[in-house]
């Protein structure tokens, strides 16, 4: 490795801990990826690359080989022996994803990537018309049956798709296969509706909670070992709410659910100004973001714009009917770095951050500030973990409801603005961001929000109604078997159930130092205390559903 900066480990770490923090996370990666047939392409494109800086050419040479090398072969590398090494991970993760694992009670199915046709619409009984298939679309699924025992009862582990192509989920959720390993069980991701390569259309038509949970209720019967086998849904995140609605809905086909981070409670505006205040929280300088923020909007109504432009190094000039925005923007990146506030570097649905980024993040403010004496300078400091050194981009004529937390444009976008709502704002104590009233863009605004989503979809919002009404939000104490995790620097906590709510329903609220869904994540060296006896209780609440 070149240096500890080129893993997104702070410079003052040792080089022997930047070592470690790469071979953690290679490592993670690899336990996730065997038998995953994207192995080689995910790992050489995303990682080898940016942590150790191999060339491409080395890289192409490893994959050539028809094994894993020996050290001898390793010497043919022009590179340190700690590339050399990770270098050799790679490569036999890489071949042990070749492999493939059969069910011999159903020959059909077989691990890595497959298609199963489903009905566009669970709820109509319309026909084809014509030679043309027009009511089937083939959803994709990803099986893993590296621990699956053949046993027709063996338990199946089931991963209800969240929001974007099946691979991130894969990536993200390691510690399902520490689980398929004690159970002997088969694992199953399944590809949500208009996300990846399933159902690839804009018109959102069939675009719905309850579609999706119709269709992963099909994927279940369709893959699991047996009919007497026990299904356990997994998810994180809005997988973790598809998982914990397939328990309430399909018990018949469900045994138990898990759902971590998953804000079943925040459908309504009865949370609405938590998340920010958990945002804060995170980071240790955020009454200085917040004066930072501060003077942004009075440099604004001093029409001093030139200021703005210059400290956040805007790519072209600011108007002042673009600052909301311009907050949105900031407030956003921000959000990202407590979201995804994990112990080591991680790549996650697009972004790429180093270990603690709120830690980073406010060293980056704090130094530059004692640098330049310039609050909005050590703010653009502090928001470049996510948004890169460049230029900061702040897109014209773009409503500032698109950078709500969590919101990407899109099929997400479009279930934001019809089921999945989850309402919030900047409370009157917040101590880092622009407070609802001293700036009316951080207020929630219903009929802004609306039109928005009429705008760009020609539908608008159920206001807090269908889901509530449809899964009960926290209101589930009449099922049985599920488990609720929820991390304490997750915002997103904002929107979990915080206490058991019965015998059965339990609730493990508030993981100290555990971000979203690092619970769910592959277990590494550097997990939080907190997070191991999380998991450690999960896995014991399972075993009681499976005996």
């Amino acid at each position: 490795l070149v240096s500890c900066n080129s893993c997104g480990v702070p410079s003052q770490v040792p080089s022997r801990e930047c070592h470690r923090y790469t071979f953690s996370m290679l490592a993670e990666d690899c336990r996730s990826l065997i038998f995953f047939p994207h192995c080689r392409i995910y790992i050489s494109r995303t990682y080898l690359r940016a942590l150790c800086q191999v060339e491409i050419s080395d890289i192409q040479m490893m994959l050539q080989l028809n094994s894993c090398p020996s050290r001898r072969d390793m010497r043919m590398v022009n590179t340190s022996i700690h590339t050399r090494r990770v270098l050799l991970l790679t490569c036999c993760c890489v071949h042990a994803s070749s492999q493939v694992v059969q069910d011999s009670h159903n020959p059909t199915i077989r691990s890595g990537f497959s298609f199963l046709v489903q009905r566009i619409d669970h709820f109509s009984f319309h026909l084809p018309e014509g030679p043309t298939d027009t009511i089937h679309y083939r959803q994709r699924y990803y099986v893993n049956d590296s621990y699956f025992n053949g046993s027709k009862a063996s338990p199946m582990l089931f991963y209800p798709g969240n929001e974007g192509p099946l691979e991130d989920f894969i990536m993200a959720s390691g510690f399902i296969y520490e689980l398929a390993q004690e159970y002997g069980a088969r694992i199953v991701f399944g590809e949500h509706r208009y996300y990846g390569e399933s159902l690839n259309k804009t018109d959102f038509e069939f675009l719905s909670v309850e579609q999706a949970l119709a269709d992963y209720a099909g994927l279940i019967e369709h893959t699991r070992p047996g009919s007497a086998s026990p299904v356990i849904a997994i998810g994180g995140s809005y997988g973790g709410m598809l998982a914990v609605w397939l328990r309430t809905k399909y018990a018949h086909l469900v045994t138990g659910a898990w759902g971590a981070s998953a804000p079943i409670a925040g459908l309504d505006n009865t949370r609405i100004d938590r998340l920010y205040d958990i945002t804060a929280a995170d980071f240790p300088c955020a009454p200085r973001i917040r004066n930072a923020f501060l003077a942004i909007l009075h440099a604004v109504h001093n029409g001093d714009v030139v200021r703005v432009e210059k400290s956040l190094g805007l790519c072209q000039p600011f108007n002042t009917s673009d600052l909301d925005v311009l907050v949105a923007v900031l407030q956003s990146a921000f959000f990202v770095q407590a979201e995804l506030d994990y112990p080591y570097p991680a790549s996650f649905v697009g972004y790429t951050l180093p270990a603690h980024p709120a830690n980073v993040s406010c060293s980056r403010f704090d130094s530059t500030l004692a640098h330049t004496q310039d609050a909005i300078q050590a703010l653009r400091a502090a928001v470049s973990v996510v948004l890169g050194s460049q230029c900061l981009q702040v897109p014209r004529q773009t409503p500032p409801q698109q950078f709500l937390p969590g919101l990407t444009p899109g099929a997400w976008s479009f279930q934001r603005c019809t089921e999945v709502v989850m309402p919030v704002e900047v409370s009157s104590t917040n101590t880092m961001f622009l407070r609802c009233s001293e700036f009316p863009g951080n207020c929630w605004n219903l009929t802004s929000f609306s039109d928005f989503c009429y705008n760009t979809f020609r539908h608008r919002p159920d206001a807090y109604g269908t889901e509530n009404i449809m899964f009960g939000a926290d209101k589930i104490d009449a099922t049985t078997n599920i488990v609720l995790s929820n991390g304490a620097l997750d915002p997103w906590r904002c929107g979990g159930v915080d206490r058991n709510l019965s015998a059965s329903i339990v609730v493990i609220p508030h993981i100290a130092g555990a971000a979203h869904h690092l619970d769910l994540r592959a277990p590494s060296t550097f997990d939080p205390p907190a997070v191991v006896a999380a998991r450690r209780e999960i896995a014991s609440v399972m075993r009681q559903w499976l005996h």
